[in-house]
């Protein structure tokens, strides 16, 4: 049973007083209580505004980051076009419209060695922030201070706004645009879709953008063919394309540092990769079959590859073959010469060589010696004899006219302008020469027609 306990000094006091002590004391156990309950009333509504107020903000930001405009990704970027062979050998790469090799390559084509190290070197966090890294942001805004360790921020989306809206983004200023930017990015489009446009916009050095182009100039092959050594090797080249740029004739030391910085980061002994590999640009760049891959481009616009039914080995032949009769004829006047190859059988062009050199301006290198317009001279008469006997107007016996004639408006002559007994009977006479070949030989006939 519980008993109340009265002060001592309470018990000890006169009845009137005792009554009055008692009272004082009720009131001060009350006014104890009261205020507990004022200060829990108080906590309770700070807690409240306090929650409120975190309620609100986190209403607000999710309200921003649900109105953040939808931005344009690649849209407006132009890509160069790859023109191959029938066998899938590169011919040509075309400047885009800015005057950038920029080969459009999705990201299931891109070698995984090649997205891994990027990610490693440039953000390693990629797909666990929102488009910002705010531990890197924090890091970085202490590296300010004097004497503080510079560090980088930029995510692969920041890097990808700074590159495809062309931001400034050394000033305050223009760094906050370049973070609401990424976060757009974030916002509307996947970590793929980001990860893929960085990859195809990505400096590589002097007018170089994006892996797919960077991998046909610096190693031959596409980017889903990259080696890994390869692959680390593009991967460095965007935090510093100018001094890092890929080179045929000459070491980058600035390149081999970056790369030396990069395994030790991914703690992975270099000789296991590869004990002689040199990070080396092509020596020639590629630009084969050119009037055939001219004339290919005109007419295909807007495709970003193109194969096309030539065969490279083929042309090649054609070429040497061409050079080769040209430099032993030289002496009789002969500096140029043209050749086009077709398969009877589906017309396709396997090899067109429009003049001895595209890149000689004494001889015009560059007219398309197939297609300019030109007096065939007696090169159809086999043609028009072959089809008159098909079609049963002449026979191998039949004695032809060469004597002057007129068609409307049009006088055909020789190329001296005269014409002589003496000519008519050679002509007579090879006439009747050709007559028997192509009678006996109607299919060939037929197939040249």
């Amino acid at each position: 049973m519980k008993r109340r306990v009265i002060p001592s000094e309470a018990r000890d006091l006169p009845q009137g007083d005792r009554s009055r002590s008692f009272q004082y004391v009720v009131q001060a156990a009350w006014a104890r209580s009261f205020a507990l309950l004022r200060m829990t009333a108080y906590k309770t509504g700070r807690c409240k505004k306090l929650l409120l107020a975190f309620a609100i903000l986190v209403a607000s930001v999710a309200l921003v980051w649900i109105a953040l405009p939808r931005p344009p990704l690649l849209d407006g970027i132009s890509f160069s076009q790859c023109v191959r062979d029938r066998n899938g050998k590169l011919l040509r790469i075309t400047l885009t419209t800015d005057q950038k090799y920029r080969v459009w390559t999705s990201l299931p084509n891109i070698s995984p060695a090649l997205i891994d190290a990027t990610l490693q070197f440039e953000d390693k966090y990629y797909r666990y922030h929102p488009g910002v890294n705010p531990v890197a942001l924090v890091r970085a805004a202490f590296g300010l201070r004097p004497g503080g360790a510079r560090s980088g921020a930029s995510t692969i989306a920041m890097q990808l706004a700074r590159l495809r809206y062309h931001l400034l983004t050394r000033t305050f200023r223009g760094k906050f645009v370049q973070i609401v930017r990424a976060l757009e990015l974030e916002r509307h489009y996947s970590k793929s879709q980001i990860l893929e446009a960085y990859l195809n916009l990505a400096p590589y050095g002097r007018n170089i953008e994006g892996v797919g182009a960077a991998s046909q100039i610096y190693f031959g092959k596409s980017a889903g063919h990259l080696a890994t050594p390869e692959a680390i090797s593009l991967c460095v080249i965007p935090q510093s394309p100018t001094r890092r740029a890929l080179f045929a004739d000459r070491d980058n030391r600035s390149l081999d540092s970056a790369l030396s910085a990069w395994y030790d980061r991914a703690k992975i002994n270099r000789q296991f990769f590869a004990r002689s590999f040199s990070a080396r640009a092509q020596t020639e760049r590629t630009f084969l079959a050119p009037h055939f891959v001219q004339q290919i481009v005109a007419a295909e616009k807007g495709r970003d590859e193109i194969v096309t039914t030539l065969d490279l080995a083929k042309q090649q032949l054609i070429e040497r073959r061409i050079t080769d009769y040209v430099r032993a004829n030289r002496s009789r006047g002969i500096q140029n010469a043209a050749a086009l190859l077709i398969d009877t059988r589906s017309m396709d062009v396997l090899a067109q060589v429009g003049s001895t050199d595209f890149f000689n301006g004494e001889i015009q290198g560059q007219v398309d010696g197939t297609r300019a317009p030109r007096s065939p001279g007696s090169t159809l008469k086999p043609f028009v004899y072959a089809l008159a006997l098909e079609q049963g107007l002449i026979h191998p016996l039949s004695i032809l006219s060469d004597a002057p004639q007129s068609f409307g408006d049009y006088d055909p002559e020789n190329f001296d302008r005269e014409l002589s007994a003496r000519s008519a009977h050679v002509t007579h006479s090879r006439e009747a020469a050709i007559f028997p070949r192509l009678s006996s030989h109607p299919a060939a006939s037929s197939h040249a027609l």
